[in-house]
């Protein structure tokens, strides 16, 4: 009978210990941040390629896989990627590189034409408390294929909402961080590795008319892009193009509304108040131009202060 009791109460103590090891993960995963579906695929402007990020495998559960563009010293985030979603993130023809975190970081290049779609899988592998996450990219032999019909198919758009966004500049030191742990790791993998995690010009699918020449794939050994020796906050007009491009194909009037009540005055307000007219809504009268110098973009900024204290553990 004592051991029997012994043995239950250890079961007891085991569905306790998953129990907060489940809402410890859940907490940290940036549950909070939605995403917004998409009503339809974001359209190619001329001049430019897309990047499709897209999760189809629920292994992982509900943690956040978040994807940032780390092409230049300035780490800018791209989108957070659920099980069943996608984010196509559009970029000047060339090379880029990206980063996905989860409890770890990871890295994937792409040498991109104009003119056509790429795909990347985001894959969570097994971490301590919740999913690591790498870039698998997919290969020009397989967009024919029935396993890409199917990722395709399990899979919607998505686009930033002002939460994502939000969550973006509270983890700003936090992602730098781990942008500046684990670039050594990537660059000490081999040739072959690296080449495994890289997307080619010709692994596109052509989805403009006038497609530009496809470029030489950059060498595994070409020298990473420079990392900031202090974290980087993106800069107030790049939040706010962001926040932009996310909804400027929006049919919901809610998505101009938010806009305008963060960006009165911004770059994209005349553009907000049309959509908003089109969309059959009377915009908000705009306002009288504000007596201080700093810009309303400058002033929804929390202090630093506050996104440190504010950090979650993206670990």
């Amino acid at each position: 009978m004592g051991r029997r009791d012994s043995q239950s109460g250890r079961e007891s103590g085991l569905r306790y210990f998953l129990i907060v090891a489940l809402a410890v993960a859940l907490a940290a995963c940036g549950g909070a941040a939605q995403m917004i579906p998409a009503s339809e695929p974001p359209a190619m402007r001329a001049g430019e390629a897309l990047v499709v990020f897209m999760r189809p495998s629920n292994f992982g559960g509900l943690v956040a896989s978040s994807v940032f563009d780390v092409t230049t010293p300035e780490t800018r985030f791209v989108a957070i990627v659920y099980p069943g979603q996608k984010f196509a993130h559009a970029v000047p023809p060339g090379e880029h590189t990206f980063m996905v975190i989860g409890e770890s970081a990871d890295f994937m290049r792409a040498t991109v034409s104009a003119g056509r779609t790429y795909y990347a899988l985001v894959t969570p592998r097994v971490g301590v408390w919740k999913a690591r996450f790498s870039f698998r990219p997919v290969r020009e032999s397989e967009l024919g294929g029935s396993e890409f019909a199917s990722w395709d198919g399990s899979t919607q758009f998505v686009t930033n909402s002002p939460a994502s966004l939000d969550w973006a500049r509270q983890n700003t030191a936090d992602v730098n961080s781990k942008r500046s742990e684990y670039w050594a790791d990537w660059m000490s993998k081999p040739a072959h590795q690296q080449a495994s995690q890289t997307l080619n010009p010709q692994d596109g699918k052509v989805t403009a008319a006038a497609a530009a020449p496809a470029l030489a794939p950059r060498s595994a050994a070409a020298p990473a892009p420079a990392l900031p020796s202090s974290p980087v906050v993106p800069s107030d007009a790049g939040v706010e193009t962001m926040f932009w491009e996310s909804i400027r194909q929006s049919t919901n009037p809610a998505d101009f509304r938010a806009y305008l009540e963060q960006y009165p005055q911004g770059r994209f307000a005349p553009l907000a108040r049309n959509r908003l007219a089109a969309l059959g809504q009377t915009p908000p009268p705009v306002p009288a131009p504000a007596s201080s110098p700093r810009s309303s973009v400058e002033q929804s900024w929390r202090p630093a202060a506050s996104v440190a204290t504010k950090r979650a553990d993206v670990r």
